[in-house]
């Protein structure tokens, strides 16, 4: 069974984005699941509370679903020519500690859609997937919409 992981980039209960990724795993064929993860609890990073106190359990199991699924499925609105905060700060939790990364990225092919994507967006968002690239040897592909 091919596992991937989708992550809304926003919290608000009546986004697009969110429907946008309820519809993709409503539509998984057979052999395949769309599991929605969610960023919610995801405290803000603060790199002196992760020193003390570790990665917070809302990431830990975001990033062990991430890790045991075969792709990544980002669906994110458009928030002043970037992503949302919660979205960004979800991402620089994902990537931590550093030496994780691998752990959760290695091989996932990562595919971003929204509900409207902005030119601006969807340059940062190639920025995010070529980091993840570069940090653990994750497979970047690019579609008719391109990065």
């Amino acid at each position: 069974m091919t596992r991937i992981v989708g992550i809304s980039g926003s919290l608000r209960r009546g986004s697009y984005n969110s429907a946008l990724l309820r519809a993709a795993a409503a539509s998984m064929p057979g052999g395949a699941a769309l599991v929605v993860g969610s960023m919610a609890g995801i405290p803000l990073y603060d790199g002196d509370d992760e020193a003390a106190n570790g990665v917070p359990p809302p990431v830990a199991a975001l990033k062990d679903a991430i890790a045991t699924a075969d792709g990544l499925l980002l669906a994110t609105p458009e928030y002043n020519n970037s992503v949302p905060g919660v979205f960004k700060n979800a991402i620089d939790w994902l990537s931590r500690p550093p030496a994780d990364a691998a752990r959760v990225f290695a091989g996932k092919r990562v595919a971003l859609v929204g509900a409207k994507v902005a030119e601006a967006l969807r340059a940062y968002l190639a920025g995010f997937v070529a980091w993840i690239e570069d940090a653990s040897g994750a497979e970047r592909k690019t579609g008719p919409a391109g990065p």
